[in-house]
Formats: structure tokens, sequence, C-alpha cells
């Protein structure tokens, strides 16, 4: 067990009856491990602090049954008056609430850990009362069922497995499961995300891949993280420039990133595929809408700019006078704070 000695001079020392230099012995009994387990994306939603390390060899993964033991919920600093209970059901389905699917992923019989939860709706379900945040569960895992990993399988059994995980996960998102079909997707282009080693199969492979990676656009597109959901898409269209999803779902990203030129022509090349698409035809609308928007406030801040320079005062100099270059920075700020424009947006 880690130990170590802290001496303190007296002046570090709080009050004064102790005198002269004090030794401390720091032992380090236990590590608490915090994980973020928040399902579509790792915003901190749902924190895992493990309390406990358990004594199983298997850590639970996708489609592996678990009982787990619930000892307590807190709701915004209350704890609820109800006695432990246990839950058994299968990692991935969407049986319990999504707190307790992203918990679950990777923990050993044995394990036990404190869920801090941000959102309510991560814990929906869970019991039969309206819950408050911050709110914290105690969870302890009774046993796992081992299944085979990814690595266990053939090419062919991965392939197989993914797709029949896909369709479970367009279930879940009719259902409204939008974060744990959005980790669903993120596993299935896992299980295939190297298409050329599938050989014969590749053509399904890269396939699936694809439909997974827009699947998991769509679904964090409702979870506003446009970051991601433009990455997806670009790697989809790097594969097939013409896919017309592909392009919607990443205007409506670029859209979400204040990138309107951008959106706009890839509504236009949608549009060139699609032309009676109309949702391609309103946000269309929508992002040419923006851009003007964008073109007056631009006009405003120009023409602001220009009747500041034109009041400046115009000074006697004679021919043989030396020219002294400006101040430039000097001259940037006073002009920003006579226009109220940004600095930032006055300098070239």
């Amino acid at each position: 067990m880690p130990e170590a000695q802290v001496s303190c001079r007296p002046g570090y020392v709080a009050g004064d009856a102790i005198a002269g230099e004090l030794v401390i012995s720091v032992v380090l009994e236990e590590i608490f491990l915090v994980h973020d387990v928040s399902l579509g994306k790792l915003d901190g939603t749902v924190l895992r602090k493990r309390v406990k390390e358990g004594h199983g060899e298997d850590k639970l993964h996708d489609t592996g049954q678990v009982k787990v033991n619930v000892r307590s919920v807190t709701s915004n600093g209350e704890k609820l008056p109800l006695p432990p209970w246990d839950l058994t059901f299968r990692a991935g389905d969407g049986a319990v609430c999504d707190a307790l699917e992203g918990a679950v992923l990777t923990m050993r019989k044995g394990d036990e850990a404190m869920l801090r939860v941000l959102d309510a709706a991560a814990c929906s379900g869970l019991v039969a009362s309206q819950l408050e945040t911050p709110i914290v569960v105690h969870l302890a895992v009774l046993s796992v069922e081992k299944v085979p990993e990814k690595w266990d399988l053939s090419h062919a059994e991965r392939l197989d497995f993914a797709t029949r995980r896909k369709e479970l996960s367009a279930e879940l998102f009719r259902r409204g499961r939008t974060r744990l079909a959005a980790s669903r997707y993120e596993a299935i282009a896992s299980y295939v995300a190297r298409p050329e080693d599938f050989k014969e199969l590749q053509p399904q492979a890269a396939e699936l891949r694809r439909q997974a990676w827009l699947n998991q656009a769509a679904c964090l597109l409702l979870l506003s993280d446009h970051g991601r959901v433009k990455e997806l898409c670009d790697k989809v269209l790097q594969e097939e420039p013409q896919q017309p999803k592909a392009l919607f779902r990443r205007a409506k990203a670029q859209l979400g990133l204040a990138q309107h030129q951008a959106a706009a022509g890839d509504l236009q090349r949608l549009l060139e595929i699609e032309p009676q698409n109309l949702p391609g035809r309103q946000l269309l609308k929508e992002a040419k809408q923006e851009l003007r928007r964008q073109d007056r406030q631009t006009a405003a801040t120009f023409e602001r700019m220009v009747k500041s320079l034109g009041s400046l005062p115009e000074r006697e100099r004679k021919d043989d006078d030396l020219v002294e270059a400006p101040d430039l920075d000097a001259e940037y700020e006073k002009l920003a704070q006579q226009t109220g424009v940004p600095l930032n947006r006055l300098k070239p």
C-alpha cells in the first residue's frame, strides 16, 4: 500500500499548539475511478465512480445479460425511501434507462459504483416517482454473462451480428431512445471498421458501415452534436459523394455550426440529385435567409467604418515632411471604440 511522509514547517501548520516541524504520514488506501458513461456523446450527463472493485474476470459487453442491485437512489440531495432491488436485463436492448445501460458496460461481478446523473431523462423509468437532478444511484453488479467479443468472431459472424443490432437500433430510435441508439450505431460501425478485411463480404461491410455512420449522425443531430455529425457525414461522402442523406444531414450540422455558405452548397448539390426534395428546399431557403442577414450586417459594419474614416481631421504638412508610419494597432483600437465593431473583425 503506497505511503508517504510530508514535512510541514511551522508556518504551514494551523494553530499555535504545535511547535516546530510537523511530519504527517499519508497512506493511499483506495483510488476511485470516475468515467463519463453518457450514451451518444460524452458530455458529463452520467458519471460513474467505482467505489468497490469486484472479483469477477469477465467484463460486461453488448448483448450480455447482467444482474444488478440498486442499493439507493438520491434525488436532488434527498434519499428516496426505497428498499434495494434487483434488475436483470440484457445490455444494449433498451430494457432499462440510459443511465444503467451506459453504466453497466465493462463492469465486472462484484463491482460497485455511484452514478451521478445530471439529466433526469437518463433515469426515466428507474423509479415510479419523478426525479430531480442531480440524481445519485448506488449500483452493485451481482452477475455478468460472458459473451463473445468482436475479435472472437469471424468476419461473417461480425457482419451478421452487426446487421441484427442495426435492426434493434432502428427500433430504439423509433421509441425515442436517441442516446442509446446513437451508441449502438457507433458500436455497429466498429464491428465493420475495416471492410477491406472482409474479402468477398467487403461490399456488404462497407455499406453497413456507411448506414451506421448515417444513422448515428441522425441521432446526434437530435442531440445538437453538430461537429460530430459533420465528421460522420464527411466519411460517408468520401465513399459516396452523391449520398442525399449525408448531404442533407451535413448541411443541417453546418447550419448549427454557423457555416451557412457551406450548408447552402451541400443543399444545392442535394437538389441537383433530388430536385423534389422538399426538406432540402426548405433548408436551403433558411440558409439563404441567414446569408442575406449576414450580408446586411456586414454592409452596416462597413458603412460605419467608412463614416468613421471620413470624419478623421486632416493635418497640414509640407512636401519635405517626414512621413511616419501610423501605429496600426492603436488606430484599429480607436476605430473599434468609435464604431462598436469588435477589434478582431476590423483587423485583416
